[in-house]
């Protein structure tokens, strides 16, 4: 077994053993540079979860407005944009598939409701009980669908 040689500089009072100091150089570069990639790998981990819950917390914000819009009007009137609804819900869907399909249901009971309301070719001037609670039931189940969507959304905020 052959042994490492050392070289030691003997100056009065210190004793360097030259060895050890290379090693130790060494080893703090070597630490420096994971520290350094490290730290690097962190902030990007960081930011990128930042990133994500900004962009979370702007998708609640529309998806609050869209739900608040169609509770106000009974969901008795046209949505404003069902593209934008739309957009919406394929944006949310890169952060949760279950809100988005809740997003284009509640928008498709919406338009439901809506459309027998609404002036033009499919306005049902003469409702009959029949319509009126079939009306009723599509109101009751988006606001079931609105409450589920709210409360899972705000967890974002």
């Amino acid at each position: 077994m052959q042994e490492i040689s050392t070289v030691t500089v003997n100056n009065f009072f210190t004793t360097i053993n030259i060895t050890f100091f290379i090693a130790g150089g060494t080893l703090g570069v070597f630490l420096t540079l994971i520290t350094k990639f490290g730290s690097k790998f962190i902030d990007e981990y960081f930011n990128k979860r930042e990133a994500v819950q900004k962009k979370k917390r702007e998708f609640a914000k529309e998806v609050i407005a869209i739900c608040t819009e169609g509770s106000t009007v009974g969901y008795n009137a046209m949505p404003g944009s069902q593209r934008h609804i739309h957009y919406i819900a394929s944006q949310v869907e890169g952060l949760d598939k279950s809100i988005a399909d809740d997003i284009r249901r509640y928008l498709g009971l919406w338009v439901l409701c809506a459309i027998r309301q609404t002036p033009g070719p499919y306005e049902n001037k003469n409702p009959s009980k029949d319509d009126i609670e079939y009306c009723a039931s599509l109101q009751r189940q988006a606001a079931v669908l609105d409450d589920s969507i709210l409360e899972r959304i705000r967890k974002w905020g």
